[in-house]
């Protein structure tokens, strides 16, 4: 829900999916980044971008896998 609250919440489409919604639960999941976002990328939304990005470092972080 903290990624839904940062996203630009205009459901675009844009990223590929039905709303921002979606897309947040996509990028929790690894499944969507953040330069899917087209919105996102703009000067007005790019704090909400650093944002985003400092809280998924730990989810990329604890989900990697080495061989």
């Amino acid at each position: 829900m903290k990624i839904y609250e940062k996203l630009p919440k205009i459901n675009c489409k844009e990223c590929g999916e039905q709303g921002c919604f979606a897309f947040a639960t996509n990028l929790f999941n690894g499944e969507k980044f953040l330069d899917d976002c087209p919105p996102l990328q703009s000067i007005k939304y790019a704090e909400y971008n650093s944002y985003i990005e400092k809280m998924l470092q730990p989810i990329r972080l604890g989900t990697s896998i080495t061989t």
